[in-house]
């Protein structure tokens, strides 16, 4: 995952683990951007199951992307968030973009 895409979150409010130096961070111009594994994008994105009366979030490849979404069980399968990314960890980190974009704006 790179710094953008990281940066991307930790503005939206994905929480920034502070364990020094681990490789699992972003240097850039002398801001700090966590990455979180694909563990912790999937449960971020989880909690947001309630929120959308989701029944169930999903992780998938097809072709040469990976995709992430949330089933709904309505007409439309991919309601209301489908999204993709080149791994399954920014397909997963650009769903958690897309469910709290708004956030920043309330």
């Amino acid at each position: 995952m790179d710094y953008e895409l990281c940066k991307k979150l930790k503005d939206l409010g994905f929480p920034q683990e502070d364990f020094g130096y681990t490789g699992r961070h972003h240097h850039k111009q002398g801001d700090v951007c966590y990455k979180p594994t694909l563990s912790e994008l999937i449960e971020a994105c989880g909690e947001q199951d309630k929120k959308y009366d989701a029944n169930f979030f999903l992780v998938f490849a097809y072709k040469d992307a990976w995709y992430a979404g949330y089933e709904s069980g309505s007409n439309d399968p991919f309601t209301p968030y489908q999204v993709s990314g080149k791994t399954p960890e920014e397909s997963v980190a650009n769903l958690w973009i897309e469910i709290n974009k708004d956030a920043v704006k309330e």
